[in-house]
């Protein structure tokens, strides 16, 4: 009664078309608004459960949108009413929550293994068209503290951030992060995932701070930089030494202090061959050649050009 008129005669109008629906057509929208903005086909059989004769009705009474090639979408005040519905359904909505974060980020994982610059493209694009829901699905596993999620998620999410320039949410995306995994090794500081999970997130959140200097952070991201460092060490995990070592090179270069930055690239150089990343350790071969280049001779660097570029050609 208290609600303005015209919310009222359209929250009428929701409900009028919502009873002409069967009851599995009321589930399926009440499910879709799990999604906060628009979503594919694909994730909507596998989440909600759609099939092609449960959409039809909703599509028909305008319930639900077309905005693309097999996406859809619904307008703001049917999602709100749609939301509502799911609410009287918390046994549901939470397996939907779990269905939902592992659909979106189990496909950041896949994307992970994509290697030649086509496939690398195309997985930067599925990965803009569904960031709404990337988003929400991280943001769902940081509060539930489902680390394996975010293990698997974590690198393609910050590749994409990187790829994109969106660095601010980056920062705010892994910061929420890092929380949950501090916590986490505080209740079992024996178990060794959360800490490799702890270090990578340490290392990319200090490569945001560094590309996004207006954070203010970039001190913290050193800091963290070898926090990172000393878990790697404490693992024995090569491949997060070479990864902490190439942050710790790349701050260096970003003060100009080159004469630091060539042992922390030779270092990334070793535990990065060590670890058998043709990436990193083309990525800390060029940082070499750039300390070399600075601190030698304007030539000293160009056989760890040639190296890094052959590496990263194969």
């Amino acid at each position: 009664r208290d609600l303005p008129r015209e919310q009222r005669t359209l929250g009428a109008v929701f409900e009028r078309s919502w009873r002409l629906l069967p009851l599995e057509g009321q589930l399926l929208l009440a499910k879709l608004s799990i999604f906060p903005g628009s979503f594919g086909r694909e994730a909507a059989e596998d989440i909600a459960g759609a099939t092609s004769a449960l959409l039809r009705p909703l599509l028909d009474q305008s319930l639900l949108n077309k905005v693309g090639d097999e996406r859809y979408a619904m307008h703001r005040t049917v999602h709100a009413f749609a939301q509502q519905k799911l609410q009287q359904l918390p046994e549901q909505r939470a397996a939907l929550y779990v269905q939902y974060a592992h659909f979106y980020l189990e496909f950041l994982a896949r994307l992970e293994q994509e290697q030649t610059a086509a496939a690398y493209a195309t997985a930067m694009e599925q990965i803009q068209a569904d960031l709404d829901n990337v988003r929400t699905a991280w943001r769902w596993s940081v509060d539930q503290g489902n680390l394996a999620l975010l293990e698997i998620s974590v690198g393609s999410l910050q590749d994409f951030y990187q790829t994109a320039g969106m660095y601010p949410e980056a920062i705010q995306l892994l910061e929420g992060a890092l929380t949950t995994v501090r916590h986490a090794i505080a209740r079992a500081p024996g178990v060794m995932q959360p800490q490799r999970l702890l270090a990578r997130l340490l290392c990319y959140t200090a490569q945001f701070y560094r590309l996004y200097p207006q954070s203010g952070e970039v001190k913290k991201g050193e800091t963290w930089a070898n926090e990172a460092l000393a878990l790697g060490c404490s693992l024995a995990d090569p491949a997060l030494q070479g990864s902490a070592y190439h942050e710790l090179a790349r701050i260096a270069q970003a003060r100009h202090d080159y004469a630091a930055m060539r042992p922390l690239s030779e270092q990334a150089c070793t535990y990065a061959r060590q670890a058998n990343l043709p990436q990193l350790t083309a990525e800390s071969l060029n940082d070499l050649g750039i300390a070399l280049t600075m601190t030698t001779h304007p030539l000293a660097g160009i056989p760890h050009f040639h190296e890094a570029l052959d590496l990263s050609l194969i």
